[in-house]
């Protein structure tokens, strides 16, 4: 009897090995097996870092309107062209930085645009045991680059805050009170000709869920059209597998899900770096290993999301449509980010299949119902080891 048993645990073994092997393959195989490519382009240098940022464009709206939308029509769609204004990034020499600081998350938001730039996550020690926590966002070097951006653009040769915009905060520091569930960082953009856009960022006690709302307030006789968008700019350095090594076997790079079906974006390859593609109720992410960080466009909004690369470093963008706000009226646009890591009832609770980037390959369908349940019977016991 024993040894049937030790038969089927050895069968087991080889199984899942093989499994894992194939999603190994799968993934990362091809690049193994392939030569690089002698040739690069100009504007990439020899470490993979580009000599222009991509991030320094502004995601162009659908050309499509919606019924719903009182946008003119003509040629009123938003390009990715920065503007010098009062409330450009060109106007401020330094742009100052707003530190968040709650129950989970160490967090730097720049006034340059309201950029995601760093996020310490407080609960995850970067060594066990140690006290410098996780962090997921980056902008000493090229090669460290990692960012979230945001903001609203619009028609041609018009002034919008986008992540290229100067806001203004009324403190440079916020933290969640003790007791107090919900925090509230508000950045404002004023366009002198009448216009003013609040940007808030709204952090929750215990979350890494950070809800994003955008209130306009047009005070002009003209109506007042934006499209807002999303996106994540990151360079993504070559890993050497090792078998010492479990996180250089991970999956690193971008993500998505169109509403139906979940993707992931290899950067080195033709058909996804020119990936732009239509969706409803979908996300992006940029996944690494036991964390990810996302941005949920608004999912009554079909939203247009595009993939761009240059050597190591890729733009991951979602942008909307453009939406009117009438004169001497109010608008809102609303978005949900996530910066944390892979607890799948956080992201299950943040949009649908977000969970997903919890990726187990090919060994899904067994460890999904392994994992809800060791999940309940760690909720009944309060114990992973029973």
């Amino acid at each position: 009897m024993n040894n049937n048993v030790r038969i089927f645990l050895w069968l087991g073994l080889v199984l899942a090995v093989w499994l894992n092997y194939n999603a190994w393959v799968a993934d990362y195989g091809g690049k193994a097996l392939s030569p690089p490519n002698p040739t690069t382009r100009s504007e990439v240098g020899q470490n993979g870092t580009k000599t222009e940022d991509l991030g320094v464009s502004v995601p162009q709206a659908p050309q499509s309107t919606p019924a719903a939308t009182v946008v003119d029509a003509g040629a009123r769609v938003a390009v990715p062209v920065a503007i010098d204004g009062p409330n450009s990034a060109a106007a401020a020499a330094t742009p100052g930085i707003v530190h968040v600081l709650t129950d989970v998350l160490d967090m730097e938001i720049g006034l340059a645009g309201g950029e995601l730039r760093g996020a310490k996550l407080l609960q995850y020690p970067l060594v066990k045991g140690g006290a410098e926590p996780v962090e997921l966002f980056n902008r000493d070097s090229p090669q460290t680059l990692y960012v979230m951006q945001s903001g609203l653009s619009g028609p041609a040769d018009t002034l919008r805050p986008t992540h290229l915009s100067v806001f203004t905060s009324p403190a440079t520091e916020y933290r969640l009170p003790a007791g107090v569930d919900e925090l509230r960082v508000p950045l404002t953009w004023l366009d002198p000709a009448g216009v003013t856009v609040t940007k808030t960022f709204i952090f929750k006690r215990g979350t890494y869920r950070i809800d994003l709302e955008y209130d306009v307030s047009n005070h002009t006789a003209a109506p007042w059209a934006a499209a807002s968008y999303g996106q994540i700019l990151r360079f993504d350095p070559p890993v050497e597998r090792s078998m010492f090594n479990v996180q250089s076997y991970a999956f690193r790079g971008p993500a998505i899900y169109d509403g139906e079906k979940y993707r992931k974006l290899k950067i080195d390859k033709d058909e996804d770096r020119a990936l732009q593609i239509d969706v409803q109720g979908g996300w992006l992410a940029a996944l690494q290993h036991h964390f990810v960080s996302s941005f949920v466009p608004n999912k009554d909004s079909k939203y247009r999301i595009s993939l761009r690369s240059e050597g190591r470093q890729y733009l991951l963008s979602a942008v909307g449509p453009l939406t009117t706000v009438a004169p001497n009226s109010s608008g809102k646009f609303t978005e949900t980010l996530f910066v944390g890591p892979k607890l799948q009832s956080a992201l299950t609770a943040t949009a649908p299949q977000l969970d997903r980037v919890a990726d187990y390959g090919m060994l899904t369908l067994l460890a999904r119902p392994l994992f809800w349940l060791l999940d309940h019977a760690h909720r009944l016991v309060g114990n992973w080891g029973f």
